[in-house]
């Protein structure tokens, strides 16, 4: 039993991953909270769970450094997303009060479009970490990334809306439910989008 306390056995690489991800949430959390710098944290908390998932070591430096370098394209790009997603939404709010010719067929549009921006939101700040080029280059590559990993993008965004389908279900009855999200539930749903993108050297080498 001794040896499964030893510091390069695997339980203990788990319990370091762990650790390693409860405090990159709590980071990632703390970043958040002048909303606005969302999309940097985001970014940061994706390359710090690639250099763990690789084993570069010094996450939170990573941490720290790509959020502070992508500050100023992943700041605009969180604004236009929250700028389309209010767009999008009122609309489909909108056309559900309204009834007139045509209206179902427009609304699934509107769902399409819907579908479409969520593919490109969780691809495009994955592809941002290891973008240097202008914003509009960012939007050429993340479209293109999200044609090639296509299969792989709808995944993910089933595997988030499993997520959050239970995360309500399961808060109806079990408040305390929250503290999973601010525990580890941001950088776990980091990890697993990172992993199913393929974007981690050690799963595309697979």
């Amino acid at each position: 039993m001794a040896e499964w306390f030893h510091p390069d056995s695997k339980i203990m690489g788990v319990l370091g991953k762990a650790a390693d991800l409860l405090l990159l949430n709590l980071l990632f959390l703390l970043c958040c909270l002048p909303v606005v710098t969302t999309g940097a944290a985001l970014t940061g908390l994706f390359d710090a769970v690639r250099a763990l998932e690789e084993e570069e070591g010094k996450v939170y430096a990573v941490f720290f450094s790509t959020s502070r370098k992508k500050f100023k394209e992943a700041t605009l790009v969180f604004v236009l997303q929250m700028f389309i997603l209010g767009i999008l939404i009122g609309e489909i709010v909108l056309l559900n009060e309204v009834s007139f010719p045509g209206k179902e067929a427009l609304l699934v549009l509107q769902g399409m479009l819907l579908l479409v921006f969520l593919a490109i939101s969780v691809t495009v700040y994955p592809v941002l970490t290891s973008w240097d080029g202008p914003l509009k280059g960012l939007m050429k590559e993340t479209a293109g990334f999200l044609m090639l990993h296509f299969p792989r993008v709808i995944l993910v965004l089933l595997v988030h809306g499993v997520q959050l389908v239970l995360t309500v279900l399961i808060f109806t009855v079990l408040p305390s439910i929250f503290l999973y999200w601010t525990i580890i539930g941001g950088s776990l749903s980091v990890l697993y989008t990172g992993k199913i993108l393929g974007i981690y050297s050690s799963v595309q080498e697979d």
